[in-house]
């Protein structure tokens, strides 16, 4: 079962654009990961917007965005089918052997997401419950390719990656939720929004419907208490007069 919305396109860059980019990763400032205290095997660097690990929230103030990195968000945005300066946040991540990510969806302040593989290949995992059932499904995250995270497959799915083999990097476009703004393009209807907010109101109407469902149970309970209550008396008189008519006259 494929996720709805979920993109994927192979060779979304050639060899010499790779080589190109592990030049300048190669010289960058990879900063740790730290979560709940613990240290992540990956490193990242973020551009446009900053993201609070701890808080799972984009913070308004980070580096802007290199040179380098340009072109590179323009395929992304061609690719995803908005404009390049929607993809406001860039998350540039470095997986030595033996880094992987856990399950997880991507924080909802962030919308569309578009994903980048440079050098090792990896293997993404995607799972969701739904009817009682756990739908699976595993994506080749090929060097060079591009991938695509809207809809469902972004709001109802979760995704983990499993431990790299070998070095890899990873260049991730995020947009920012922007309620009441349509984009163009590819993803001008996304979603994810809309399906966030029918998931609560449906959580929601699941919990009143327990609820009334509790008070019913009470108040038949109440109900036959009461008849109960009352139906032993009214026997106990109708018994009473029987044996008062039934017993012998002086």
């Amino acid at each position: 079962m494929t996720p709805e919305g979920l993109v994927y396109r192979p060779e979304l860059l050639n060899e010499a654009e790779e080589r190109a980019l592990f030049d300048e990763l190669g010289r960058l400032d990879f900063h740790e990961i730290r979560m709940r205290g613990v240290v992540a095997k990956r490193a990242a660097r973020h551009f446009g917007v900053d993201y609070d690990y701890e808080r799972r929230s984009p913070v308004q103030a980070a580096e802007p965005i290199p040179a380098w990195l340009v072109p590179v968000r323009e395929r992304a945005a061609e690719f995803a089918g908005v404009e390049a300066e929607e993809l406001a946040e860039i998350l540039v991540q470095r997986y030595p052997p033996g880094a992987q990510i856990g399950w997880h969806r991507d924080a909802p302040a962030f919308g569309v997401v578009v994903g980048i593989s440079l050098g090792s290949s990896a293997r993404m995992r995607f799972r969701r419950d739904k009817g009682g059932v756990r739908h699976t499904f595993e994506l080749e995250l090929e060097p060079r390719s591009g991938y695509i995270l809207a809809g469902e497959a972004r709001t109802a799915w979760q995704h983990h990656l499993l431990p790299a083999k070998a070095l890899r990097y990873s260049i991730t476009f995020r947009t920012l939720r922007r309620p009441g703004h349509a984009r163009p393009g590819l993803m001008a209807a996304d979603p994810s929004a809309a399906l966030d907010h029918a998931s609560a109101i449906r959580g929601l109407l699941w919990i009143v419907a327990g609820v009334l469902a509790a008070v019913e149970l009470l108040l038949n309970a109440t109900a036959q208490s009461y008849d109960v209550r009352t139906a032993l008396p009214a026997r106990a008189n109708a018994q009473a007069s029987s044996i008062v008519s039934s017993s012998p006259s002086s």
